[in-house]
């Protein structure tokens, strides 16, 4: 029972955080996606953040969440916590 309570109020909390997510358009989020992978690696968090602020303050959030998809869709190392240092651990 408490499994299923648990998973209904996650239902429910991915799909009140859902609409904010398309806050943007498909035209907009495809210039934010070539805008981050467009820079070398070093620069993306740059360039994300200067996104984010010259975005309207309802479309932020949205702004973010591309941007910072678009740079681990170029550049899948960047999810690790540790970046690039874990990829070259273990062998």
């Amino acid at each position: 029972m408490k499994q299923l309570v648990t998973t209904a109020t996650f239902i429910v909390a991915l799909t009140l955080a859902t609409p904010s997510a398309f806050a943007i358009t498909a035209a907009e989020a495809k210039a934010v996606k070539k805008a981050v992978t467009s820079v070398p690696v070093a620069e993306m968090p740059a360039k994300a953040a200067q996104l984010v602020t010259e975005a309207s303050k309802e479309d932020r959030e949205a702004v973010a969440v591309t941007a910072v998809r678009a740079g681990i869709y170029k550049k899948p190392f960047l999810r690790s916590p540790h970046g690039f240092r874990s990829c070259q651990s273990g062998s």
